[in-house]
């Protein structure tokens, strides 16, 4: 998913745990959370991938297309995620022993 495939009604969750609904005002992209708001696409925008270019707090983990209902309850809903980044875990080569159990050798492809 691409920050260009969000739409209003929609509710993003980012790295921080916070959540905004998303509402698309004179073709510029929001996200208005409980506590305040962030602008998608504004002086700073988040890149293409729905990363924050200076803080990794602010990357968008996960998408949600909630029904209609009370702001509360369409920010807090988590049963219709629609998308979710993948998480890649940074690993030493004796951390990948360690977890594995036994000694690996780490060649180029």
């Amino acid at each position: 998913m691409e920050l260009k495939d969000l739409k209003t009604g929609m509710v993003v969750e980012t790295r921080d745990g916070t959540k905004y609904l998303i509402v698309n005002q004179d073709g510029k992209l929001y996200g208005i959370g409980m506590n305040g708001y962030m602008s998608l696409d504004g002086r700073y925008p988040h890149k293409s991938d729905m990363t924050w270019p200076d803080d990794s707090d602010l990357d968008i983990m996960k998408v949600f297309k909630p029904a209609l209902r009370k702001f509360s309850i369409m920010l807090s809903d988590e049963r219709n995620c629609i998308w979710n980044r993948e998480k890649v875990r940074k690993m030493t080569a004796s951390e990948i022993c360690k977890e594995l159990g036994y000694e690996v050798e780490i060649v180029k492809e």
